[in-house]
């Protein structure tokens, strides 16, 4: 979760020294196992895409957060502090038989997000230039590219992760388009309440309302329902319920 009123900017947030991939630059350097870590460990909430709300479903809450451009992103929420996350341990690893996000197994790399203006377009069209957060490079590590910029398999796989991350992020900025258009978002504030201590309130977060759900035409529960989509809706409103198991991860 971010601070209230501050959202994602156009590459994405985390990351803190971001160059173009270039093959003569990058050559012979590789990506840092420890900064992923570490990336990961002060990650409190990352964009999740729609194809991962049932791998998601069973440990983090699933909100939407509003992007500047007034578009919305789903996102799982890791954590109830600022740089908390409840799923890694303190070296920066993620937690045994955990979901991992495909936002945190993407980084160091990262390409721009998809816009509403760029739905029509087809995946191809879709290609973007990708960048890589310098921080995360040394040359201990197996490299990208090596003599004569010629790639390794350690980039064809990082390249690959990144393409499908885009036809994802498209899919997704497409349902929350939908969402958006049958006016079923409203913000909430999600409220913690532990057995000592003060109360958790956690700000800047959507949810489907539930009342408007239930009252839309029957065509477009259909709809929904044929698409798939309606089972994402649900999946998101039972996951509010793992806002309980945040705490108790926090309290352990």
């Amino acid at each position: 979760m971010q601070d209230e009123g501050k959202t994602e900017t156009s590459l994405a947030g985390g990351y803190t020294n971001v160059v173009p991939v270039d093959r003569d630059k990058l050559a012979n350097l590789g990506v840092n196992p420890q900064v992923c870590k570490q990336f990961a460990l002060s990650q409190n909430t990352v964009n999740l895409n729609l194809v991962e709300f049932f791998h998601a479903l069973p440990y983090f809450p699933i909100a939407f957060v509003k992007q500047q451009d007034n578009s919305y992103t789903s996102c799982a929420v890791l954590g109830l502090k600022i740089a908390e996350n409840l799923f890694t341990d303190e070296q920066g690893n993620w937690l045994k038989d955990t979901y991992c996000p495909a936002y945190i197994r993407r980084y160091p790399f990262v390409t721009q997000s998809v816009t509403v203006a760029e739905l029509g377009l087809n995946d191809e069209d879709l290609r973007k230039p990708v960048f890589v957060d310098k921080a995360a490079l040394d040359e201990d590590s197996p490299a990208l590219f090596v003599a004569n910029a010629k790639a390794t398999p350690e980039w064809e796989a990082a390249e690959s992760f990144v393409s499908d991350y885009i036809s994802a992020e498209k899919q997704t900025l497409l349902f929350t388009q939908k969402l958006d258009d049958l006016k079923l978002l409203q913000p909430f504030d999600a409220q913690v309440h532990p057995d000592k201590g003060d109360m958790v309130r956690l700000k800047g977060l959507y949810r489907i309302n539930e009342n408007l759900l239930n009252k839309l035409p029957a065509k477009v529960v259909k709809d929904l329902m044929m698409s798939g989509e309606m089972s994402r809706i649900y999946a998101h409103l039972i996951s509010l319920e793992n806002f309980a198991k945040l705490l108790d991860r926090a309290a352990a």
